[in-house]
């Protein structure tokens, strides 16, 4: 188990049912009013101070226009640790520029510079992490052109019909771009790749955070995710969508 091997044997791990499938959704399910007691730090360039714009987040997540939760409403401070996220040239190439990711150290040095400054409040640090473009494939997917297909009944159609495999088998077949980093990675290394993506991302998140948790022993820090991810259950992958046991169940360890 992940959290024995990097935040060792300390601690309580339990499994929490989330009640979203995606990130927006468990924010205003679980932070639906102001709350003047909690500083944000956000790895999320969605999750922003300034406030969201719907034109720029449908630039940004290249999703569905949906009305978005503006956590600028809903705590004290957000601190944009997504901003700070440039390579420092040791870390080998990171998507700072691809959906606000930003690696994980720099997002725990605001973390820890948050704790600092509000010791009377809480602290609520959210990364993108673990999420794709995953950084064990950084290097090569930094420049890799992706075209969703665009976000119709006829796409909802099929993946809800056929299995992800399915339909970027035939997308792959047809010479198209990829239309996500999951087939991007599907297509070159298989499910197993997405896999390993998802561990590797998962074990830098973890070592991160267990800095934190080395530097504070009297804090009271809990770990946690907004929702699962799918790994190729029957054939699908990544999150939203129906709330199945894989999404809904996430892991809560609370030092």
């Amino acid at each position: 188990m992940f959290h024995k091997e990097i935040l060792g044997n300390g601690g309580n791990l339990q499994v929490a049912i989330s009640p979203a499938s995606w990130s927006y959704g468990w924010l205003d399910a679980i932070f639906p009013n102001y709350y003047g007691n909690i500083i944000f730090v956000s790895g999320d360039r969605i999750i922003r101070s300034e406030g969201i714009d719907p034109e720029k987040i449908r630039d940004i997540s290249k999703r569905i226009s949906t009305k978005r939760y503006d956590a600028s409403k809903h705590f004290k401070k957000i601190i944009d640790a997504w901003k700070y996220g440039t390579d420092d040239g040791n870390d080998g190439i990171w998507h700072g520029e691809v959906e606000g990711t930003t690696h994980p150290k720099y997002v725990c040095l605001e973390a820890e510079k948050a704790i600092k400054e509000y010791p009377d409040d809480k602290v609520i640090v959210k990364f993108w992490q673990v999420h794709d473009p995953y950084y064990l494939y950084a290097k090569e997917t930094l420049n890799l052109k992706i075209k969703p297909f665009k976000y119709s009944n006829l796409r909802k159609f099929l993946y809800e019909i056929f299995s992800y495999e399915t339909v970027w088998t035939v997308l792959h077949k047809l010479n198209r771009p990829p239309e996500s980093w999951h087939m991007y990675i599907w297509t070159k290394y298989g499910r197993q790749g997405i896999i390993n993506g998802y561990v590797h991302d998962l074990k830098l998140v973890l070592g991160n955070i267990k800095k934190v948790i080395d530097n504070h022993p009297d804090k009271k820090i809990v770990i946690t995710g907004d929702h699962g991810e799918r790994l190729g259950e029957h054939g699908r992958y990544s999150h939203g969508g129906k709330r199945t046991k894989v999404i809904k169940e996430v892991p809560w360890f609370e030092t």
